[in-house]
């Protein structure tokens, strides 16, 4: 009898083990799968942040190459003329019926 009550404390001793490493086991799954979540977050976050990037330098790109077209003096009368009706000395302007402005 005294070993059977010895073997039935091992057996509730290791019940209770059992149980405290199942519980440990899911915290430790739940704790990698909110950092696996964090992760795919921030991954989809960094993508569109370099996608953001590409597009701002392209922008820049563009914008230094009408910067160094500003510069030049017949690329400004000439966008001048086109876009703002822009006339020298003893030009007139026609406006032609049927070319509409976007």
């Amino acid at each position: 009898m005294a070993q059977e009550k010895g073997r039935r404390l091992t057996t509730k001793s290791r019940n209770l083990i059992a149980f405290f490493a199942l519980i440990l086991s899911l915290g430790m799954m739940m704790s990698i799968m909110i950092s696996y979540v964090d992760y795919l977050e921030d991954k989809k976050e960094y993508e569109q942040i370099v996608l953001k990037r590409d597009a701002l330098l392209e922008e820049k790109a563009h914008l230094e190459n009408e910067i160094e077209m500003l510069n030049d003096d017949d690329y400004v009368t000439r966008y001048a003329r086109e876009n703002y009706v822009f006339t020298r000395d003893g030009e007139e302007v026609i406006v032609l019926p049927g070319k509409s402005e976007e």
